[in-house]
Formats: C-alpha cells, structure tokens, sequence
C-alpha cells in the first residue's frame, strides 16, 4: 500500500494554493475592471442624454431669442458668442436658460428658479461651455451651437480618486 509522504503532501497544498491564489487576483482584478465600467457607463448614459435633451431642445429653438438682441441663441458669460449660459426660446415660446452653476447644468423655464439638470452626489459638472456660431450670409438659418462640457465621478475601485469625461457635441443649423 503507497501513500503520500509529508513534504509530497506539503508541495501538493502549496501548488493548489498558489493556483487558488492567481484565481482569487483574476477575479478580483475583473470585479475591479467591471465596477469602473459600469461608473463610467452610467456617467456617459447620464451625460448623452442630457446633452441629447439640450440638442433637441435647441434645434427646435425659434429663430427669435428670449432677449432684445434678435439672436436666436444667447450666450452669456466670458468670450464673444461664447459662455457658460445660454438662453433661447423653444417652440412653445417659453424662455429656456441652460447654466453651469455648483458643479451642475441647471436649466430654468421662463425666469423660474433653476432646477438641477445634469449633476448631483455622484456626477459632478467641471465645466461648460457653449459656442454659438451664426451664418452670417444667411438669415433663415439657425445658428450652430457647440456644447464642451466635462463630467466626472467617484471612482468606485480607488477611494479618493476620480474618474473624468470630456464631451462635445454640435447642435447644427437648420432652416427655420
């Protein structure tokens, strides 16, 4: 009758703990890789369809704005037909203003107090900016509207640190 010896037993333990252990990292390191997949979806999700909102939004904008100025797209704050407030009329004639305020898109509905659009405890706003480009050699036109805005979130793998997107988008122009 053959039997194990002890050191034949101790290698034995040894190698089946080694293998368990590679086993354990891998799985480790694709939970890992799986919860920061699905952070970074749901920031793009959330994201996309903000800016998909605004998009419609303004592509369904009046040519005349909310203000005096007779431009279809008013953009507010630093730069020329540059900023990061922008304000229209939409096709019910209601006054709309999209700003970037406390680390959030607001949007306010005919000078009512603003409402949180895109933001909140785990996607924050770092910037936006909004470029309105009109045409000048035609009227009928519309004007064409670039959205930067960057976003992030918590890392959920890495206390502490941050996971960032940059998104653009164009609202292009349209006949009216």
């Amino acid at each position: 009758m053959k039997s194990f010896t002890l050191i034949e037993l101790l290698m034995g333990t040894a190698i089946f703990l080694f293998v368990l252990l590679g086993f354990s990292a891998f799985i480790s390191s694709v939970t890992t890789t799986e919860f920061r997949a699905l952070a970074v979806q749901k920031l793009v999700g959330n994201t996309r369809t903000a800016l998909e909102i605004m998009g419609r939004e303004m592509r369904l904008a009046r040519r005349v704005g909310c203000g005096a100025g007779g431009v279809s797209f008013e953009v507010e704050n630093p730069g020329p037909r540059q900023g990061s407030s922008i304000k229209f009329t939409d096709f019910d004639g209601q006054c709309l203003v999209y700003d970037f305020s406390a680390a959030a898109i607001r949007k306010s509905i005919n000078s009512a107090a603003p409402a949180l659009f895109l933001g909140g405890s785990n996607i924050r706003v770092t910037k936006l900016v909004f470029h309105a480009f009109p045409d000048p050699s035609d009227s009928t036109k519309q004007d064409r509207v670039l959205i930067n805005v960057d976003v992030e979130t918590d890392d959920p793998t890495r206390p502490g640190s941050i996971l960032t997107m940059p998104v653009q988008t164009t609202v292009s122009q349209r006949e009216i």
